[in-house]
C-alpha cells in the first residue's frame, strides 16, 4: 500500500513532502475475509483503516493533515 501525505490549499488536498512512502499491509490484508479485502478501493474509509497497521510508521500515524491510500491494486494481485 501507498500512503500519500497531502496539506490544505485554498481548500483543496494536495501533495506534499514527504514523498508516498510504501507500507507492508500484507498480514492485515490476510486476515481479512477475501471478498472484503478484493473491494477496498484507494482512497476510501476502508482504506483509511490501515492507518493502523502494525507496519505503519509512527509519523504517519500522527500525519495531521489530510491524505489517502493507495491499495486497490496490490490487494487484487
Amino acid at each position: 500500500m501507498t500512503f500519500h501525505p497531502q496539506g490544505w490549499q485554498d481548500d483543496n488536498a494536495i501533495s506534499i513532502d514527504p514523498c508516498p512512502t510504501l507500507v507492508d499491509v500484507t498480514r492485515e490484508v490476510l486476515a481479512m475475509d477475501k471478498a472484503y479485502a478484493l473491494a477496498i478501493k484507494d482512497n476510501s474509509f476502508e482504506s483509511d483503516s490501515f492507518l493502523n497497521a502494525n507496519a505503519v510508521p509512527e509519523w504517519i500515524r500522527d500525519w495531521g493533515g489530510p491524505y489517502y491510500f493507495e491499495c486497490g491494486t496490490a490487494i487484487a494481485v
